[in-house]
């Protein structure tokens, strides 16, 4: 028997690891007639005769050694006829080599049988995977891997002879882009009047599922999630959080509307360790004026909270109507914020997820805010207050109820506290 090995260039294309030539090229000749063949047998003539290994047919004198010896191929078992190949010493076979080796008596036998369904079946699944193989190794030598990074996140395509490998993989970077924008700080980006908002809380969800349903209901744009060391007492099974919301004035009340649904879909509350702090913009405003006129409101913007935040380490009222970047920060009216943010923080609201009682308190904070001019002394009574900031009549209505309220508890000496 011999195996015959057809040129570099189809042993290439099915790659000969894989397939044998010899196979390749009976699965050649059986694609090749249209009849099926039922007994394909190769044929050694008997002269058998040693032949040194390999065989080079480069030249006419290499094939003396072969000389008269046939492969016989029978081509069906009805006929008794054979196609013949005769090598002859004076003949060139450019691109084959004729090796002396027994070919496949497995394969044989199976044909020798009647098996060549099979046979055939397994020839094409080899030839499939060998030119799969060979399609994906040039596919990976075509491969272009791209990529940036925001935020410290790095962020991978691959494209293919110019193709995107992956459908909608901008659109994932970009989604991948936007939730990282949760966690992240946000600075005023035009000269609108901006509001800083902090809320403390503590709720059953974790940082990560909470930011996604901040993420989802289109807050990562305003919103900066954080986790909050400085609570304390909290229930089992809740997590301590942070949300800094940057927004400008004309539209704190729909975003504060949609954070605060967020907040309630995750049992969010809160206790005395919590607190709402609120970042007056300053950047085009006289921040001497404000400061002072926010100090003059401190009795009655502590009469609208529970005593704990008066008393409290990290609220305690501000002395002195001059401002200041070098004081405490730690006071219920900061001017050292301005160190950082050119903004007034008002530290001395007590910790809150409610819709109302956030932008009520705003409403109050802005109002003071807006005065242009410096009030002599401070606000003893609620009327005056009201008055003097022309705070609007249906957020005057609730200073009156809230003040009522603790002043109500200051007397009866009952100190409760915000949980909502």
């Amino acid at each position: 028997m011999f195996k015959i090995n057809i040129s570099n260039q189809v042993q290439d294309k099915v790659k000969s690891k894989v397939i044998t030539p010899a196979e390749y090229k009976l699965y050649q000749l059986i694609r090749k007639n249209n009849k099926p063949i039922q007994n394909t047998i190769w044929y050694m003539n008997s002269h058998d005769i040693p032949v040194p290994s390999p065989v080079s047919n480069s030249t006419a004198h290499s094939n003396e050694h072969l000389c008269n010896t046939r492969v016989l191929l029978k081509s069906s078992p009805a006929i008794d006829t054979y196609k013949t190949l005769t090598i002859t010493p004076d003949k060139v076979y450019p691109g084959i080599t004729i090796t002396p080796v027994t070919y496949c008596f497995n394969k044989y036998n199976e044909l020798k049988h009647g098996k060549i369904k099979e046979l055939k079946s397994e020839l094409r699944n080899r030839i499939k995977d060998a030119r799969n193989d060979r399609r994906n190794e040039m596919r990976e030598d075509r491969l272009t891997t791209n990529s940036i990074t925001h935020s410290g996140e790095s962020f991978q395509w691959v494209i293919l002879a110019g193709v995107h490998t992956t459908v909608g993989k901008f659109l994932e970077i970009k989604d991948a882009k936007l939730r990282k924008e949760v966690y992240l700080d946000k600075k005023p980006t035009t000269n609108d009047k901006y509001l800083g908002i902090e809320l403390e809380f503590f709720c059953t969800d974790r940082k990560n599922d909470l930011g996604t349903k901040l993420y989802n209901a289109g807050l990562a744009k305003y919103v900066c999630l954080k986790s909050d060391g400085s609570i304390g007492s909290y229930p089992d099974g809740y997590h301590p959080h942070e949300i800094n919301i940057l927004v400008k004035e004309s539209e704190y009340h729909e975003v504060v509307r949609k954070v605060t649904e967020v907040l309630e879909s995750v049992s969010a509350k809160v206790n005395k360790t919590c607190g709402m702090h609120v970042h007056l913009d300053m950047r085009s405003r006289n921040k001497e004026i404000v400061f002072s006129n926010l100090v003059s409101s401190q009795p009655q913007l502590y009469a609208m909270n529970p005593l704990s935040r008066e008393s409290g380490t990290y609220s305690k009222p501000t002395v002195g109507k001059t401002f200041t970047t070098n004081g405490d920060r730690y006071r219920g009216i900061n001017g050292k914020a301005f160190n950082e943010h050119q903004t007034i923080e008002v530290r001395l609201h007590a910790g809150t997820v409610d819709y109302t009682k956030i932008t009520n308190w705003i409403a109050v904070l802005v109002s003071i805010a807006n005065k242009d001019e410096e009030i002599a002394a401070s606000c003893r009574t609620t009327k005056s207050f009201i008055s003097k900031f022309g705070i609007p009549t249906e957020v005057a209505n609730y200073v009156e109820e809230r003040i009522a309220k603790f002043n109500k508890q200051r007397e009866s000496g009952q100190h409760e506290e915000e949980v909502a």
